[in-house]
């Protein structure tokens, strides 16, 4: 199954996609290639995806460098903020909360603004994965409106979280318990402790 094409099916539902070639790069250092194959193959233009809370927001390819205002560099590009590592790369974020690219492994990080310090943590070991996973609970928020949470507007609705988790499962490798995780970080459905407490060895 090719995931570019799949995750490009979810981001066309969602706004704009188009192909966007790596001359629209206009940072400081060379595109990495996963990335310039991201916005070639899925392409989302500055889209905002639904989620719980504020939205998650993906810059097009031309507007990604002036993305890392704020995190990387204040006003001027060549004015750095201290503790900020060169590796990361801000793909997206969800009000100001940036998930993080790094060039170096190609991990997708999340952190949170607004702590005097960055500690990014590990989100999702992979690009593809983590625009589709977001991209696939974004189509089932977005199909559900009004009607996304249950009566206590606590968690969503079990036919919503049963209908993310068959999207999940497309780039989570088939796995329902990393998709069921997923919507557990996510504050999609309760969390169930079983899941954290569970020994892989069978111990």
């Amino acid at each position: 199954m090719d995931l570019h094409e799949e995750a490009r099916k979810l981001f066309e539902q969602l706004g704009t996609v188009r192909s966007q070639p790596s001359s629209d790069w206009t940072g400081s250092f060379a595109l990495p290639q996963e990335l310039a194959e991201f916005y070639d193959r899925i392409g989302p233009v500055d889209t905002h995806v639904p989620a719980l809370g504020n939205d998650i927001f993906f810059p097009s390819l031309a507007n990604l460098w002036k993305h890392q205002r704020g995190y990387r560099f204040r006003e001027d590009p060549a004015d750095l903020i201290d503790g900020w590592d060169d590796d990361w790369l801000v793909l997206a974020d969800q009000g100001a909360d940036p998930f993080i690219y790094s060039r170096q492994s190609g991990e997708i990080l999340e952190a949170e603004h607004g702590q005097g310090s960055w500690e990014p943590e590990d989100h999702m070991p992979g690009l593809v994965m983590f625009a589709g996973c977001v991209a696939s609970l974004g189509v089932v928020a977005e199909a559900a409106g009004p009607d996304l949470l249950d009566s206590a507007e606590e968690f969503v609705k079990e036919v919503h979280a049963d209908a993310a988790i068959k999207r999940l499962l497309v780039f989570l490798e088939e796995d329902d318990q990393a998709a069921r995780l997923l919507l557990m970080l996510s504050g999609w459905i309760p969390v169930d402790e079983a899941i954290f407490d569970e020994d892989p060895d069978g111990e």
